[in-house]
């Protein structure tokens, strides 16, 4: 009878020569007489009854002997074709949630037997999941090794929730950055009419929403200028008070009291005053002008602070 349908497209069936096996109802594991790389490119029948790859049988050696779950009888009628390639046309078929085995002895897979849900498998352990779930598409269940490049957001304000295992607010990091800035000397009523300087650095790291920063202010001169000093040029404007250590030379302070100097946001601005703390009977403190300073004043402070 001529042959109906469609002609292999490509790739080609084999029928391995497993005459020289013997089934005894208690030899399990065969050869093949070949290398297979996949339990999936065997049809095996035993007996007039297919087999399922992974299920009633695998691959051992190698790919070069074949493993039943249950050992044939004795005078068992065991018939194995090899298909190698790509048979028949394109594959566009409802597999309708079977698994598709990828390795020789079954246990590492890809399947979609959960609706809008595929898993990978290997090790016989689902790893992978991909999933239609809003905000939860992909789940990783053991670990995720990058060997190279970065994990980059494609939209702004995303990060990384850390110690919990559900979205919280609180504990989502989505921020950070690193940079400098250029601090400047100003006055809280004039800034100088003209400065010079020898070194006018400034350094600041962001986690979340705590800055830390460091600057260095050193003017080799300046001229006029009134009010409180103030340190301007902060990389982002403070959401409170606070406070930090101060190393300083050539500011005039008061010599008559108990005096500590620290450097200081007063508030939610982009500046540092430094100001002058005095002892405990005084109650007070005052901020160090900018006419306190020597023409040459040196400057170092190094605090953290929270910005919005």
């Amino acid at each position: 009878m001529a042959y109906i349908g469609q002609s292999i497209k490509n790739g080609t069936f084999s029928v391995l020569d497993t005459s020289g096996n013997t089934y005894n109802g208690s030899n399990t594991t065969f050869s093949l007489g070949t290398q297979v790389g996949s339990p999936a490119q065997l049809l095996v029948s035993h007996d007039g009854v297919v087999q399922k790859p992974g299920t009633d049988y695998t691959l051992a050696t190698g790919g070069t002997q074949i493993t039943f779950t249950t050992a044939p009888a004795s005078g068992a009628s065991i018939f194995i074709v090899e298909i190698s390639g790509a048979v028949g046309g394109p594959m566009n078929t409802d597999i309708n949630g079977s698994e598709f085995i990828l390795d020789v002895d079954g246990d590492t897979s890809i399947t979609a037997d959960t609706d809008d849900q595929i898993d990978f498998k290997t090790g016989g352990t689902d790893r992978l999941k991909v999933q239609s779930t809003s905000g939860n598409n992909v789940v990783v269940s053991d670990g995720l090794t990058l060997s190279d490049g970065n994990i980059t957001f494609s939209g702004s304000g995303h990060g990384i929730h850390l110690g919990v295992t559900s979205a919280t607010a609180a504990n989502l990091l989505d921020d950070y950055e690193e940079g400098t800035f250029t601090p400047t000397l100003t006055g809280a009523s004039a800034n100088p009419s003209s400065i010079a300087y020898n070194a006018q650095t400034g350094n600041y790291t962001k986690v979340g929403n705590v800055v830390h920063i460091d600057l260095i202010l050193y003017p080799s001169s300046h001229s006029g200028g009134s009010g409180a000093l103030r340190i301007a040029g902060l990389p982002f404007a403070a959401a409170q008070r606070a406070t930090g250590a101060v190393q300083f030379d050539r500011i005039r302070i008061q010599a008559d009291k108990p005096t500590t100097v620290v450097a200081a946001i007063e508030g939610t601005v982009s500046y540092v005053n430094l100001v002058e703390m005095f002892d405990a009977s005084d109650e007070n403190a005052g901020n160090v002008d900018i006419d306190d300073l020597a023409g040459n004043v040196f400057i170092l402070t190094s605090f953290s602070y929270k910005t919005s």
